[in-house]
């Protein structure tokens, strides 16, 4: 008695490539890694709100960091009627006070 083996032909389509493209065992989808002087979008942000800018209040220029310019910056939109910059102070001020478990100091 003969046994016949069906042969079925590897099915090659969306999600299934050819079995000569096919990962190997133990190779790496990405093998030369992200590349070593690549900066996150983080450690950019981090770096520009670090750098210092200069702004003007009325007649007076003085230095501050630009993450302190842009809270102004909110502070002063949000309390001159900007929509936008008040929910962006008071999802911030809520945040704050859920994390240290105080009231607002005014």
């Amino acid at each position: 008695m003969t046994l016949r083996i069906k042969y079925r032909p590897y099915k090659v389509g969306p999600g299934h490539p050819p079995k000569e493209f096919q990962f190997k065992p133990g190779q790496s989808g990405n093998p030369k890694g992200r590349p070593a002087n690549s900066r996150t979008m983080y450690s950019l942000m981090k770096e520009e709100f670090g750098r210092m800018v200069t702004v003007s209040d009325g007649k007076q220029k003085s230095e501050i960091a630009a993450k302190q310019a842009l809270a102004r910056k909110w502070l002063h939109d949000a309390l001159r009627g900007d929509i936008k910059a008040s929910e962006i102070v008071l999802k911030f001020l809520t945040r704050e006070m859920d994390s240290d478990h105080t009231s607002l100091p005014i």
